[in-house]
């Protein structure tokens, strides 16, 4: 993959998952990129999940002409539950619906630079996911630390090395919360 399209698919992640959070937590968010072995390995995620079932996770795909792309996002329930804002009695599930709206946003980013794709439906599950196609080679980790309390989301990009990178018109983008279908 090229270090532009690494540096668009970065940045489109990253500010989707800003804009995602802040919504959800009225607050601001901060995010970092985990290196390494850091990645799920981190203190705040110990600390607060000495069980798998303390965990909640969701992972989703975006597929498109060149593109493959997978993310999971992994949160203690508690911080899905206050995520959700009394907005879903079942933290598994509203992580899925979380993961959904930020492949959603991240999809409309991709569209900026004329990459059409389709969203995948996202696999939500109490705990994390044993065969986790976001994980392994060449994958990596952003943490998120919401008002609520900390996500992960560990993704995996897979983008053809000959694809064309070049900022256009979002033509196709629709705005947040919109019904459009297109």
């Amino acid at each position: 993959m090229s270090e532009l399209a690494q540096d668009i698919c970065l940045e489109g992640l990253t500010q989707s998952l800003t804009s995602l959070f802040e919504h959800y937590t009225n607050g601001e968010v901060d995010i970092r990129l985990l290196v390494g072995e850091e990645g799920l390995q981190s203190s705040e995620l110990s600390e607060e999940c000495q069980l798998e079932f303390d965990l909640a996770s969701s992972t989703i795909e975006l597929v498109g002409e060149g593109v493959r792309y997978f993310i999971c996002l992994v949160s203690p329930i508690k911080t899905v539950r206050g995520l959700c804002d009394g907005g879903a009695n079942d933290p598994v599930d509203w992580i899925g619906e979380l993961a959904n709206q930020l492949f959603g946003r991240f999809k409309n980013h991709l569209l900026e630079y004329g990459v059409d794709s389709q969203l995948g439906i996202p696999i939500a599950s109490e705990g994390v996911q044993q065969k986790c196609i976001a994980c392994g080679d060449g994958s990596s980790t952003l943490e998120i630390k919401t008002p609520a309390g900390y996500v992960w989301a560990v993704f995996k990009p897979e983008v053809d090395p000959d694809l064309c990178w070049e900022r256009g018109n979002a033509i196709a983008t629709s705005e947040e919360g919109s019904i459009e279908l297109f």
